[in-house]
Order: C-alpha cells, then structure tokens, then sequence
C-alpha cells in the first residue's frame, strides 16, 4: 500500500516531457529523496517509470516474468504492482518514453484525477490518497488521436498561443498526439507567391477579425468597442481575435503574423508530442489570383475563387502552395490535402469532356451515394451532378498530391474529405497506400440513418481516421451533448468493426465540450465504453459523490434535447454565425416597397414557425436541467462549484436565446399577413411592441452569456449573440419604426444600421443570397 500526500493537489502539471517539470510531478511520491534519472525518466525505490531499454529496473521485472510488454505498441503501457527483492512498488512501464510517461498520466487518472481538454480536475480528499493494488493495461489501436481545427469559426479564430499551449498540455495528458488545422484560402496561415505577385487576405475575410472571418458583407463587427453587453470580458482585446493579431493592418503584415503564429503552435505541440498537419483546399485561390486562371462561377462568395480541374495555372500555383508550406513550416509532421464539402460545376468543355470520360469508373462512389446520403440530396440529377464536381475535385486533388510528392519525396500527405466516403472508396483504388485519408462522417449531417462507417473496411492497409464533431456548427450558442450520437455511430468502435486508425475530433469550444472531448479520448483505449459508464465516473469526478446522481440527471435531459434538436440544433446560431431568422433581414434592406408589402416570403415564415416549434420545446428541456444544476450547487464539492454554476448559466443563457427566436417567429407570421388586414397603423405599433421585447431579451441574454466565462472560447457565444441577436433585434425595431412613422404620419427615413448588422464591403457583396420568395437562409455550403 502507498500514500500520496496532500502537496500533489496543488503540483502543476505542466510540460511534463521536460525533465524538470517530470521531477516535479513525480516528486510528491513515495521514496521522492531517492529519485534518479534513467534516459530521461524517473525512478523511485517506490515508483518505477522508464522503459526496458532505459531502465534496468524494469528490464529486471521483464526478464523474470513480473511485467510482461509482449505485444505492446509504441504508445500501450501498463500500470502494475509488484515486489522486487520483497520490497512493495508500482511499474509504469512501455516501450518507448512516450508510452511511459502516458502511464504516469493513466497512474493519476487511476489515483482520482480527471484530464480534460479544458483543465485538469483534483480530487478532493483529505490528506492522502491510498494507492491501490494494481495490474492494468492500455492499449490502443488507434494512431491518429486529436483534435481537428478551424478557424473560421470565432471561437478557435480568437485563441491565442497562451491558449494552445493549455490545450496542448491538456491534450498530452488525454493522451492525444496529433492536431489537424484546416484554414481556409481567406486566412493568413498559408502564404504563396505566383508570378512574382503574393497572396492577398482582407478582401474576403474582416481586417479586424484578425484576417480569420468570413465574408465582408455576412456578419457584423469584430470589434470590441461595437459589443454592447459584455465588452469588457473582451479586455483587453480590441478585436475578436486572438491577442497576437489585435494590431495587424495590411495584408502583409497578416500573412507574416500568420506565418510566426503557426510556427510557434507547432513549436509547442511538438514539444508535447503532438504531431501538426495542415490542410488545403487546392480546387480555391486567393481572389487576386483570379487574373492568371481561367474564369469560374462562384456558387458561395464568402469564401475564395474556385479553380478548374484543368486549369495548368491552377496546378502552378498549387505546386507554390505546397513550396511555400514546406519552407514556411519545416516542423510538420504532415499535410492533408482537401476536397471541398460543397459542389461546384466547372464548366468549362475541356474540365466537361474530361468528366464524362471518367463517369463510368464513379458509379459505385454514385450509388453508395444515393443508397446512403440520398434522403439529403434526393434526386438522379443532382447526385449524378455531385458526382460530376467531385471528379473535378479529386483530379484537382491527386495532381496535388503528386506535385507535394515530387517536390518533397518522403514528405506525409494526407487527403482529407468532408463527408465523402462514399468518394474515399473510389480514390482508395487510385491513390497511393501510404497516403492517410480523414473524413468527417455523422448521422446529424448527411446521412441520417447513420455515419457509414463500415465503407472503410474497403480501405484496408492506409490509415483513415474519422472527424467526430465535438461542438456542430449549426448550434454554436449551447453546449452540445453528442454521446448519444457518437455511440450510435459507432465512432469508438470504429478501430475494432472497420478498421480505421483514430478520430481527430472537429473542436470549436473547449469550456461547455469537456464531456463530448473526453468521452471519444477515453474511447480511443477503451472501445466498448458506454455513455452511461462515462457520465458516472466523470460526474463524480466533477461534482462528487453526492451532487454527481442529480447531475446525471441533468446531462440525460441535455442529450435528450440534443437528440430532438436534430444534432445541429435546427440552425439556432449555425455555420455564418447569423440565424435564419436574422439573416432573411438582409433581404428587408433593398426591399423595394416596404410601407405597402411584406418581405417575407410563405416559405421563409413556414418554416420558422417550425423551427420555433422546436426552440420553444428545447427551451423548456435546457430550464429544467438548468433548474437541477441550481439544486445541485451546495451538494457539490468545493472545486465542482464553479463549474456547476457555469453550467446552470450556460444552460439558461441558451434556452433564453431559444426564446428570443421564438418571439422573432411569431412577429413574422403576424408581418407577413400585415397588409392584408385593416387598422396596419395599429398592428404595426403592435409589431414594434414585439420587436422592442426581442431586443430586450436578446440583451438579456447576452448578459447571461456574459457570466459564463471561463475560457477564452467562451467569448465567443457572447460576441454572436451580440453581434447577431442583439444588433439585429436592434436594426429590425429601426426598420419596423420607420414603417410606423410612414403610417403616423411622422418622418420615415430615419438610419436603420444594416452595415452595422451585416457588415460594410467594398465591393458587391459576399455570402449566400436570400431569396424572400424561396427560403435559403439556412443553407450551408454542402
């Protein structure tokens, strides 16, 4: 039997592959004045960490039998009580340093500690902490276990490296060693020169979002002074965006900052073990490259100029891409080259002739895609014109592979896809083995029967791994509860059943998205775990013993809700970070004849009225759960308080945006019939009543949102709400005043700030049209 004592509670846990930060961990244990160093680990008469090869002590236990490493992979350790010369201790053991020091982490995991993405939690109790007999093993089969990263979303847009070094201590005690970035071609992370000219950034996305945001003319401000509620959780920000890019003013000065910002991030992942991927979209260039290309239609103009898959200039300056990456990043482990989600037709006769000869050879990837996403897209036509732009695609995409190869032989590539597998098993029988392949597949995206991941077992021998969505981009104001979701799709499993090599999981929130990050971490070395195992140690871990069972019952509620939600929380704050019931506003402000006719269209306000069916609903789930996380607050151990109360605020600031969509949806279903109906003077100061109350809930539950800060990805919620919920509730009372004002006689041309809802551009605009007759404001670039 050994005691830990009391001092380990407060031990950082730090960058643990230094030596002297190893010393300090292992430094509370038993038999600490005895410590020696054996190739870079720790030992203690009491305690023994190191491998066969570096330490003889377990190279002793392993010739006689007492620890048995057979069959053990680079990262499997195991934890095991045994007595040596009769003297009691404990062997954290592997075959290489990683996997060991993986053990001490399995060992604190063992004794009462919890590692989570966003923090590490203690327990809490009393002066020692008796360590029991053990013989435990971890094993995992799963190479690829991280985090997959983008930064369009504002929310990873506005983390620092101070951010990221957390994360990657966090992510190195969940045992996770890779990290997938996927920037976008508006972004300042990869940089190209073509034909002495270099890539610009600020014409697509916002300068004072750091160079990070979607298009210009989509969302409102990303500056701090422009918040109305919360501004100084900002501080001391400028701008939403991450503390390294608050004074970056030309496009130059963003790619450099860009260039030093990905370096240092990669710097510290390696520094953990982490290995950092970078992928691209090559089928998009920078807008002012568009001069040297031939011209292409752009379907969805808040992003970048789409190619054609025949385009010579398009390869060239591919091949430049990839140059500069290489150069630019020396340190990465790899790069993932991309297909987009989206379709886009390239119509151009020779990209035209060279897809009709290649049909034939894509009518399995065709009819996997209507057997398993056709309830999404339903329809011969369109699914054989899906097919027709992913030839188009993954022809842009193997040429691009090829070119990295020869450029840099050895180089590790990757071919990473957003809900394709159905196209993976056509591009598995053409692209070289060694090539890794990432997919996102769910059952809450576009097949809804469930992720097909059994397509994969057609992969054997090429490592592919899966990107579970921790935090789904068309519900970015709540907390997500996916365990439900991701044990139905069978992500854990995956390994076992399919075959595949690991999950990278797709992460936008860190704070509010612990349970979804470490349920799939800890399923990666136990597959068969259960959403009900998990929750019952991870509660107790959070709350305690006694506060834990009413929790539990809390969660339940949550992923219920979630579950009804449809997944993606029926676009309450989605993808552009605009709610449908917001967005359709940017088709009021060129409305020709607004004092006589109603924007709206019938299919807009049908299906609102819909969707607050279902707000209204969830919006009851979340304030019972909120309710019991208030109950639960005193039956809570001390370090669980806090973020308890967090939750019980996060949980009511969402149900309280749900309702203020409610009241959106029901001002619209009286406005569309308005002009049709006498006494318009008097409904339409009834409308602005309803407006007035909308505004005055979207402030008060920014001001909730306000509360719930704990990481600097929680200011996120707080910037959208602002800048969507509250600004637009805001801008519709100044439209609806004005109409009054014609109708009382009074002055009807007052300001109404569209520029400061939907953003100022200098050129015609950018983003996804809305058509008041045909609803599209909720569609997405897939």
């Amino acid at each position: 039997m050994f005691y830990l004592k009391d001092a380990i509670w407060q031990i950082s846990l730090g960058e643990v592959l230094r030596m002297e930060v190893m010393r300090q961990l292992i430094n509370i244990l038993p038999g600490a004045d005895a410590l020696k160093f054996s190739n870079g680990l720790l030992k203690s008469p009491d305690i023994i960490v190191g491998t066969p090869a570096g330490c003889d002590e377990i190279k002793h236990a392993v010739i006689e039998g007492l620890v048995d490493l057979n069959g053990f992979g680079p990262d499997d350790h195991l934890l095991k009580s045994i007595n040596i010369d009769g003297k009691a201790c404990v062997v954290i053991a592997g075959l290489t340093d990683r996997a060991a020091v993986y053990g001490i982490f399995s060992f604190f995991e063992e004794i009462g500690f919890s590692f989570l993405a966003s923090r590490t939690v203690c327990p809490e109790t009393g002066l020692r902490t008796l360590i029991p007999e053990i013989d435990i093993k971890f094993a995992t089969k799963n190479k690829w276990r991280g985090m997959f990263v983008s930064f369009c979303m504002v929310s990873t847009s506005i983390m620092s490296l101070a951010d990221f070094s957390n994360l990657f201590d966090n992510m190195f005690r969940m045992k996770l060693n890779r990290i997938i970035f996927y920037p976008f071609e508006n972004e300042p992370i990869i940089d190209y020169t073509y034909k002495s000219e270099r890539k610009l950034v600020g014409d697509i996305s916002r300068p004072e979002s750091g160079y990070f945001s979607y298009g210009r003319h989509w969302t409102g401000s990303f500056c701090v002074d422009d918040i109305s509620v919360g501004r100084e959780k900002f501080s001391p920000r400028r701008r939403v965006a991450p503390m390294e890019f608050q004074d970056v003013s030309t496009s130059d000065e963003a790619l450099d900052m860009g260039k030093s910002f990905m370096n240092r991030i990669i710097a510290m992942a390696t520094e953990r073990q982490i290995g950092v991927w970078i992928s691209f979209l090559p089928q998009f260039v920078s807008m002012n490259m568009t001069k040297h290309i031939k011209s292409m239609p752009r379907k969805n103009m808040h992003w970048s100029a789409l190619v054609s898959c025949t385009d010579s200039s398009a390869r060239e300056i591919n091949a430049c891409r990839i140059k500069n990456m290489i150069e630019s990043y020396p340190e990465l482990e790899g790069i993932f080259i991309g297909i987009p989600e989206g379709f886009y037709e390239d119509p151009h006769d020779e990209s035209r002739e060279y897809i009709k000869s290649q049909l034939a050879g894509y009518e399995e990837a065709l009819e996997l895609q209507k057997k398993y996403w056709g309830d999404h897209w339903p329809g011969d036509e369109l699914q054989r014109k899906h097919i027709e732009a992913d030839i188009a695609f993954s022809k842009i995409a193997v040429e691009t592979l090829n070119d990295a190869a020869s450029i840099k032989p050895g180089i590790r590539l990757g071919l990473l896809t957003i809900c394709k597998a159905y196209l993976l098993t056509k591009l598995h029988k053409i692209i070289p083995k060694d090539v890794a392949f990432c997919d996102i597949e769910s059952r809450s995206l576009w097949t809804h029967a469930g992720a097909p991941l059994f397509l994969f077992k057609e992969m054997k021998g090429r490592e592919c791994s899966i990107i579970p969505r921790i935090t789904d981009d068309g519900s970015q104001a709540g907390m997500q509860f996916n365990l439900g979701l991701y044990h139905k799709d069978g992500y854990c499993r995956s390994t076992v059943l399919n075959g595949t090599a690991g999950l990278m999981m797709q992460t936008l929130f860190i704070n509010g998205a612990d349970h979804n990050i470490k349920y799939l971490a800890d399923g990666l070395w136990n597959p068969e775990i259960s959403p009900g195992e998990f929750y019952k140690k991870h509660l107790k871990l959070l709350y305690g013993d006694v506060a834990a069972g009413k929790i539990k019952k809390a969660y339940e509620i949550l992923e219920d809700n979630e579950d009804f939600m449809g997944g993606r929380g029926a676009a309450n704050m989605p993808w552009n970070h605009v709610p449908p019931e917001i967005a359709v506003m940017r088709s009021f402000k060129d409305f020709n004849n607004p004092f006589h006719a109603c924007p709206l269209g019938n299919d807009f306000v049908e299906n609102s009225i819909m969707r607050a069916a279902i707000y209204e609903k969830a919006a009851d789930n979340l304030i019972k759960a909120a309710e019991i996380f208030a109950s639960a607050l005193d039956e809570c151990i001390k370090s669980g308080r806090t973020y308890c109360r967090y939750m019980q605020l996060r949980t009511k600031a969402y149900a309280a945006h749900l309702e203020t969509l409610v009241l959106l949806s029901e001002l619209y279903a009286k406005y569309i019939n308005l002009f049709s109906s006498e006494n318009i003077s008097f409904k339409m100061m009834k409308l602005t009543e309803m407006a007035g109350e909308a505004n005055k809930h979207a402030n008060e539950t920014a001001g909730l949102f306000a509360q719930c800060i704990l990481h600097t990805t929680d200011l996120a919620p707080l910037w959208m709400i602002n800048s969507s919920m509250v600004k637009g509730t805001e801008v519709l009372l100044q439209y609806l005043l004005n109409i009054l004002a014609y109708y009382q006689g009074g002055e009807y041309w007052n300001p109404v700030g569209w520029d400061e809802l939907f953003g100022e551009c200098p050129y015609p605009s950018h983003g996804v049209e809305i058509n008041p007759v045909e609803d599209k404001s909720s569609d997405e670039p897939g």
